[in-house]
């Protein structure tokens, strides 16, 4: 099923505050269809024309791991000074109900620390996957 996919999207949001500009990364944008949190910016932001990334999966409640091959887009979403920061939880269930919201599926969700962990699906053959530190 995900071998299909063309475009596969790593998002990684940070929720604490930089000391430095806190505009988006110059030439950097948001992914279609998926809307950043409140209050941040894109602090760095890398897109590849053909790239490889390993996305954790649970299908049939066993746990795996997929290689997509496609497009690559890499960002990091930095909270704004003197705002209310959200929770990694917050953040995961934010972009989880964005993408179910779209016709979307949950892959896969896990945690441990300071992070949290999902893997998504849009039906318009984007696989994203993000690992919130807080």
């Amino acid at each position: 099923m995900l071998r299909r996919l063309a475009i596969a999207l790593l998002l990684a949001v940070l929720c604490a505050p930089a000391a430095f500009a806190q505009n988006d990364k110059q030439g950097s944008k948001d992914y279609p269809g998926l809307t950043r949190m409140p209050d941040h910016y894109i602090y760095n932001y890398d897109m590849f024309q053909y790239d490889a990334y390993v996305f954790p999966v649970t299908q049939n409640g066993k746990r795996t791991e997929e290689r997509v091959e496609g497009k690559l887009f890499k960002m990091q979403y930095l909270a704004k000074n003197d705002v209310a920061k959200p929770s990694a939880l917050q953040i995961v269930r934010n972009y989880q109900n964005a993408v179910k919201a779209a016709g979307g599926q949950i892959l896969d969700e896990q945690s441990g620390g300071y992070w949290r962990d999902t893997t998504l699906l849009l039906t318009h053959l984007l696989h994203c996957g993000r690992r919130l530190k807080h």
